[in-house]
């Protein structure tokens, strides 16, 4: 992963630990623009920056040195005007100066040539073994992956929906800022480009599954968030990955992505403050709560009937109730998220239901509202009936919590993200 949140890259063009150190705290926790960050090696933001307007880049990554001079074959020019290229386009840049090896040669006189043949573009630059080298030898890590499409701040509460689209196709996303009453903030971000999962009650279902999000594109909607709530005075202190997507179908990614977000180095979040929600795929509920043994899931539960979990979550079809209810217990005190859908998981027998499945386990429920969106065929139960609900699993032991989405005004409540 050549990125800026990967430490061997880093490693590799910041070599000094201090100054790694001293670059990241700027970057990622203090979330500063790119231009405002120290420069941690002379030269480093130069060799990110993107050639200049019209110049376009030589193969294999070498451009001119001299502003309209065009590279020749492979990226290799003449040093000076009337010096005829040696035999394969090999040549000396002065009088006495043998071609560097494999036919690559320093930049200035008296610099060698950098590790592997290859030198920076930048007059006078330094040369790889200190840090610094070409797109060849090592490319440059990437600094966005993510640039923010729109904004949408909610006007009844404290919810702000950023849509996201991807450098590399287009692809939109979304993620939603959360300023929780209580002073807090949480971010929810997404896993996916649409889903596979295939909920009858969720707008990114009908998007069908696209791609996994590289673990780039996960953490730079965090990235671009803070950068947000920083010009606002505000730290983020959650991030739960509740958004487009399914994220234990995008397994490799998402792990990487929550190393680094708990990692001192980079993010430096509690694994506390970490959460994961999934529709239940059983074995990889098992191996995540192996590997991140602090950091909670939260089951997409729905309803503890086999029939109408069917109805509402195809995907259960495969991974059926008697398939997850033995991977409880591994998961210690796991969340069980409830959509209360009138008419459907409402009822007598859908209660039962609940206590008979989660009996024995320390699991905390929270009802959700269902918010609509276009083309949902569900209703809302009424708070009453909710709270009803609610009271009754307590009576049995549950801890339950009533939750109320925010951003239902911008369509960036539970359920309603459709990437648009």
């Amino acid at each position: 992963m050549n990125s800026v949140y990967d430490i061997q890259t880093l490693e590799k063009w910041i070599r000094d630990p201090s100054q790694r150190k001293k670059f990241l705290n700027a970057y990622l926790k203090k979330a500063l623009p790119l231009e405002e960050c120290p420069e941690p090696v002379p030269g480093f933001f130069q060799a990110l920056k993107p050639r200049a307007a019209g110049v376009p880049p030589a193969s294999y990554g070498f451009e001119p040195r001299i502003a309209g001079v065009p590279p020749a074959s492979q990226g290799l020019e003449p040093c000076t005007a009337g010096v005829p290229p040696a035999s394969q386009g090999l040549e000396t840049r002065t009088a006495g100066v043998p071609p560097a090896s494999q036919g690559l040669e320093p930049c200035t006189a008296g610099v060698p040539p950098a590790s592997q043949g290859l030198e920076t573009c930048i007059a006078g630059g330094t040369p790889a073994s200190q840090g610094l080298e070409t797109r060849t030898a090592g490319v440059p890590p990437a600094f966005q992956t993510l640039e923010i499409a729109e904004r949408h701040d909610s006007k009844i509460d404290g919810a702000s929906k950023l849509v996201f689209q991807c450098l590399e196709d287009g692809a939109k996303i979304e993620a939603v800022i959360l300023r929780i009453v209580s002073g807090r903030t949480s971010l929810c971000i997404s896993s996916q480009v649409g889903c596979a999962a295939g909920c009858g009650f969720c707008a990114t279902a009908r998007l069908g599954f696209v791609r996994n999000l590289t673990s780039a594109e996960m953490l730079d909607q965090v990235l671009l968030a803070k950068r947000l709530l920083r010009e606002e005075g505000r730290t983020l202190r959650n991030v739960v990955l509740m958004g487009m997507g399914e994220p234990l179908h995008n397994e490799e990614n998402l792990y990487r992505c929550l190393e680094i977000l708990r990692d001192p180095m980079f993010f430096n979040l509690s694994e506390n403050h970490l959460l994961v929600s999934t529709c239940g795929i059983p074995d990889a509920m098992a191996r995540f709560a192996k590997r991140f043994p602090k950091i909670r899931l939260a089951l997409s539960l729905h309803s503890a009937r086999q029939e109408i979990r069917e109805q509402l979550m195809p995907i259960s079809k495969v991974y059926t109730l008697d398939k997850l209810k033995p991977v409880l217990p591994k998961l210690g005190g796991c969340m069980v998220e409830y959509l209360m859908l009138k008419g459907i998981n409402d009822g007598p027998e859908d209660l039962s239901a609940i206590l008979e499945f989660l009996s024995g386990t320390q699991a905390h429920i929270n009802l959700i509202q269902f918010n609509a969106h276009p083309g949902a065929a569900f209703e809302p139960v009424t708070k009453e009936e909710r709270e009803a609900f609610g009271a009754e699993l307590r009576k049995a032991g549950f801890k339950t919590t009533l939750r109320y989405s925010l951003g239902d005004d911008i369509a960036a409540a539970c359920g309603q993200l459709a990437g648009k």
